[in-house]
């Protein structure tokens, strides 16, 4: 066994069943309240060292190719969602194409895969030419996904209140 998925796994067991039992409602929201603090300055840290690591003129020399990737990555997140769901219909799960829609269109990369592009060494020619696309499909990724997931959101569940999909 893997020590990493037996941290996540004792991880879940503890935030499902011994969370409710062993905390208050108020240690609860105090123990949310920290963690969301956390995850704030932590993202924070990161988008600041992309600011430090990367310079503007190579981010705007890979526009094409920035949009180019966001197009894909979208497209790509697309069809795993629909292809899952798909694939949950034989054991009755169905999920609402509205949903779907939504699942698809809120997925913001970023943190992730900033910090192993911050873990690469700048030595190679590649990751000159791989990091300032992939700082730019998340920065894209953040501001339109980030921007308009709650209006799609708004517009989907109103659609899905009037009828099915």
């Amino acid at each position: 066994m893997s020590g990493i998925l037996a941290v996540v796994g004792a991880g879940l067991v503890i935030g499902n069943y011994g969370r409710p039992r062993g905390m208050s409602e108020r240690t609860q929201a105090a123990a949310t309240s920290f963690w969301d603090a956390i995850a704030f300055l932590l993202n924070s840290v990161i988008f600041l060292l992309i600011g430090i690591d990367l310079p503007l003129t190579s981010l705007l020399g890979s526009a094409g190719l920035v949009v180019a990737g966001f197009a894909i990555v979208t497209l790509a997140r697309a069809v795993a969602v629909h292809g899952l769901v798909l694939l949950l219909r034989p054991f009755g799960r169905a999920v609402n194409y509205r949903w779907q829609l939504l699942i698809s269109w809120s997925g913001l990369r970023g943190a992730v895969a900033i910090a192993l592009l911050l873990s690469l060494e700048d030595g190679t020619g590649d990751v000159a030419t791989i990091k300032p696309i992939a700082y730019g499909v998340v920065l894209l990724s953040i501001v339109v996904q980030g921007a308009t997931v709650a209006p799609v959101a708004r517009r989907l569940l109103s659609h899905a209140r009037q009828g099915p999909a």
